[in-house]
């Protein structure tokens, strides 16, 4: 169990750096096919294209957004974690 924590973590890393915000993170969106772990459905994500840049749409499922983003504020990659 462990080590799926530590891939999810490793997987919303990657995410970070690569500034893909993905909006829509939940457990329904983690998939484990042969012993690896993928995160799925992009649909609503977005790429944030400068280092300092905010999302505002309000998109994604209500019970797994940040404060921010239910307040209709700015958010970055840091609101997937949430």
């Amino acid at each position: 169990m462990q080590a799926l924590w530590s891939e999810i973590v490793s997987a919303l890393s990657l995410n970070t750096v690569r500034r893909i915000l993905h909006r829509d993170l939940k457990a329904k969106n983690i998939f484990l096919k042969n012993n690896l772990l993928k995160i799925g459905d992009f649909g609503v994500s977005c790429l944030l294209m400068g280092s300092c840049d905010l999302a505002t749409t309000f998109t994604g499922t209500p019970y797994y957004m940040s404060p921010e983003a239910l307040k209709h504020q700015g958010y970055n990659t840091k609101s997937d974690i949430w």
